[in-house]
């Protein structure tokens, strides 16, 4: 998002999400320093049954060139019922991959919307194979990956001063977790995974990173166990902070039952030299080749997590090798500025002299 409003006029419409408070104010603080323009929906009643009429009286009075819509059944659906045109969807992932299957309400706000989309982008081989299927032509859709700025996630931002600071570390190796807690990130694996982790590890300590709604339910879990000591709750780390903890943890995982592409926390950990263990799920397999440059693992298994977290932990020079591996494969395909210049290129085709 930095990238564009030093080269266009942006503009952010976006839900006011009051669960999640102090994100909402971090990005305020954010999009602000950027000069984007924004406009928050309220998420209660009557306005979140009013939001796609709201979103379209916004939209039509800005009168922009582009209309570029994230997440097909909402902030997609807005886009798709203002009839401002050119408009982009960009699907990311559930949107198509899960909700579709869940009623023939969502089903067919996604159909509708995709049908309405000028242009849609995704970043992951099972998204655009999915809005195929729910009978999109393949023409009308362009692979953008997000992008990872590697000089911001990369190993020189390791610094062991941070952990020793905040966590007393005293030469523990460092399992960062970043997903979250809601249920298709499976947070209930790594749960699951640590006491046999420890049994042939004790050594360790885990940092997990989120929110979402079975985060509570985990704290409880982990408050009741033996391993008590041995997990870190981080909530939301900073946006500055981040580089500095994943480039400074030994080990991260992603554990999700689904992805579109490769999650964006998995591409930042490869860039910043942290070796990856990941779930089979996505496209991780065009990215993670297992046993080369990471471990891809079954879902909903602990025990084989398990078994990939000692693994690394136990072995310095794989850890090394893989972690090489990981930032020549981001260095080389996940470029941050080339994704988004291309992005760009989108824009102007599509508006044409508008834009110029």
């Amino acid at each position: 998002m930095g990238f564009f409003p030093s080269i266009h006029e942006v503009h952010l419409i976006t839900f006011d999400y009051p669960e999640d408070r102090d994100r909402v104010q971090d990005g305020e603080h954010f999009f602000n320093g950027l000069g984007v323009k924004l406009y928050k929906i309220k998420k209660s009643f009557p306005d979140l049954l009013l939001s796609p009429l709201i979103a379209r009286q916004i939209i039509r009075k800005i009168n922009p060139d582009i209309v570029h819509a994230h997440f097909v059944t909402q902030y997609g659906f807005f886009g798709a019922t203002s009839g401002v045109r050119p408009l982009v969807i960009t699907a990311w992932g559930d949107d198509v991959l899960i909700h579709p299957t869940r009623s023939i309400l969502y089903r067919y706000m996604v159909r509708y919307s995709l049908k309405k989309a000028d242009l849609i982008t995704c970043d992951g081989e099972n998204t655009e194979k999915a809005m195929i299927n729910l009978g999109v032509a393949g023409s009308k859709i362009k692979r953008i990956f997000f992008g990872v700025d590697t000089k911001k996630f990369s190993p020189e931002k390791k610094n062991l001063y941070l952990f020793k600071s905040k966590f007393e570390a005293n030469g523990e190796k460092f399992v960062i977790y970043l997903r979250g807690f809601d249920p298709v990130y499976n947070a209930e694996t790594l749960f699951e995974s640590i006491p046999r982790v420890l049994e042939k590890y004790p050594n360790v300590k885990f940092l997990l990173a989120g929110g979402g709604e079975q985060l509570e339910s985990i704290k409880q879990k982990v408050s009741s166990s033996f391993f008590n000591d041995r997990v870190i709750f981080l909530g939301r780390i900073p946006n500055d902070e981040l580089p500095s903890y994943v480039a400074t943890s030994d080990v991260y995982v992603s554990i999700s039952l689904s992805d579109s592409g490769i999650a964006a926390s998995t591409a930042e950990s490869m860039a910043c030299g942290t070796p990856v263990i990941s779930t089979d799920c996505g496209d991780i397999h065009l990215w993670i080749e297992d046993g080369i440059c990471g471990y891809v693992i079954e879902k909903e298994n602990p025990t084989m997590l398990a078994d990939r977290i000692v693994s690394l932990l136990e072995n310095e020079t794989t850890r090394k090798q893989f972690g090489v591996r990981c930032r020549e494969i981001i260095v080389s395909k996940q470029d941050y500025y080339k994704e988004m210049n291309k992005m760009n290129k989108i824009y102007l085709d599509l508006a044409g002299e508008k834009c110029v």
